[in-house]
């Protein structure tokens, strides 16, 4: 009899996907605010995607190669800054909770001050931090022509204030997370990118410079504000500002506490793997980094939706390990890997194949950058960053932050090596390159251990050895049951 040894696609994989769909039908149709924060949630990411997308070709038109690479720039540093807020957010998310369940009014002031005090003062520390660097040892714009330093001067004072300003209302949006009120938070981020689409469109379309591009944003943080402010009013919620000023809370506590400085250097580590602008911008200049966007900003939005994927099975993650279903948590890792496998060599083989032509069709064929080898090296960043994020989430959701700290450690360290040993002599293809060795050298296999380590099986194997495993616990029921009927005779 012939066997058929061909991986065959689990039957319960398609089960849990119906099944989760099911569920989330379900919880819309029963609770119409869920349905709202899951349609919001994901109509923010697709704005954020096209807002992005379609601005890019704008930029280019408008402001040219140089600038928009200093614009690239600009935003990169914003986002890097952004880490602490991600830190803080986590650790106030918890905070209010703990005081809205006790009814603790006054706690929940002291935490809307303390939260607001340490945000605003780290956020305009970073700022005038930046600022200062460029004044005395410029780093990233020190080969700019004589006749922008003052235009990026200006732009670098005004990127600032719109950190500040996103640093500012992140205590709303804890505080609406916090009482289930996601959908107004979504709500806030989507009028906060409207506005500034709204202002830098007209702007760029009537020859706008830099230092409008980034007020536009301040003008999308304004309108984000005073609906925050709005919102938080119509909480019902009583916060007494004045007695709250000068009380004592436990957030630094909870910021020097071992879980909380762990979660904040793999927070600053993740975002130094992301930060591959900044990285370009520090050994080439403003020129390379636009390149180096052009080929980039697609497969990064590539990456962004598999990491999407893995972060919605987090919760799922914590729920499981929490009520000790390990063998449902080994199965629904294993597919969920095998899944994201596929879809990152898909989407990897896709863009190293037609990666220039979609560039070319997005910014028009005069600036495409045409480097050997560019598109290809993408398409693996693309499976390799793919591929690693579903550990580092499962890693996460178990609060086994050491290891991953580790991996991300020595993935740093050897990616910023390697490229500043070869930068000047590969130019924009050296990062791209990097991803791809530091993970070819090991860095690959130390994430597909650490799911092997954290839940004990070879993840591949609940999806491609479904057959062999149903045939055997059919067998093994079988013997069973003719051991029982073995059993019944003698008796």
């Amino acid at each position: 009899m012939r066997r058929n040894f061909a991986p065959a696609i689990p039957p319960h994989s398609a089960c849990n996907a119906l099944n989760f769909l099911s569920n989330l039908i379900t919880k819309a149709r029963n609770n119409p605010d869920y349905a709202a924060a899951v349609a919001t949630g994901y109509g923010l990411m697709a704005l954020q995607l096209i807002i992005q997308v379609l601005l890019i070709p704008l930029y280019l038109r408008t402001l040219g190669t140089y600038t928009f690479g200093v614009l690239m720039i600009l935003m990169a540093q914003v986002a890097f800054g952004y880490v602490f807020a991600g830190w803080l957010y986590n650790l106030l998310l918890r905070r209010f909770g703990e005081s809205l369940a006790a009814g603790d009014t006054a706690g929940f002031s002291r935490l809307y001050v303390g939260g607001k005090v340490l945000l605003v003062g780290i956020g305009l520390a970073w700022g005038l931090g930046l600022l200062a660097l460029e004044v005395f040892h410029p780093i990233f714009f020190e080969d700019a022509p004589p006749e922008m330093h003052r235009e990026i001067l200006w732009a670098m004072c005004l990127s600032a204030l719109h950190l500040l300003l996103m640093y500012e209302v992140v205590v709303e949006h804890t505080i609406f997370a916090a009482t289930k009120r996601q959908l107004v938070s979504n709500s806030v981020t989507i009028v906060s990118l409207l506005g500034f689409a709204l202002c830098v469109v007209p702007w760029l379309l009537f020859g706008g410079g830099l230092i409008g591009v980034v007020g536009c944003f301040l003008v999308g943080d304004v309108a984000a504000r005073i609906v925050a402010f709005v919102a938080l009013r119509r909480t019902g919620l009583h916060i007494n500002i004045r007695s709250a000023i000068g009380a004592k809370t436990k957030l630094w506590a909870d910021m020097l506490a071992p879980h909380g400085r762990r979660y904040f250097v793999y927070a600053l580590l993740a975002m130094a793997l992301q930060a591959d602008l900044l990285v370009v911008g520090f050994f080439g200049d403003p020129n390379v980094v636009a390149q180096f966007a052009l080929v980039w900003k697609i497969a990064e939005i590539m990456i962004l939706l598999l990491a999407r994927i893995a972060q919605h099975l987090q919760p799922e993650f914590v729920s499981m390990d929490v009520t000790g279903d390990r063998k449902r948590l080994q199965r629904v890792y294993g597919e969920a890997y095998l899944w994201m496998g596929l879809a990152a060599v898909i989407l990897a083989v896709i863009y190293a194949a037609v990666g220039a032509q979609v560039v070319e069709l997005w910014v028009g064929a005069e600036r495409v950058p045409h480097e050997t080898w560019l598109y290809p090296l993408a398409g693996a960043a693309i499976f390799w960053l793919g591929i690693s994020r579903l550990p580092a989430i499962l890693a996460q959701a178990l609060s086994r932050m050491r290891p991953l700290m580790w991996i991300a450690i020595m993935e740093l360290s050897g990616k910023l090596v390697f490229i500043g040993y070869y930068f000047d002599e590969l130019g924009t293809k050296t990062t791209l390159l990097a991803i791809s060795l530091v993970h070819v050298c090991g860095i690959a296999l130390a994430y597909w251990l650490l799911g092997r380590r954290l839940l004990g099986l070879w993840p591949f194997s609940p999806a491609l050895g479904v057959t062999v495993s149903a045939s055997a616990e059919a067998a093994a029921r079988d013997r069973a049951s003719a051991a029982e009927q073995r059993v019944k005779r003698r008796r």
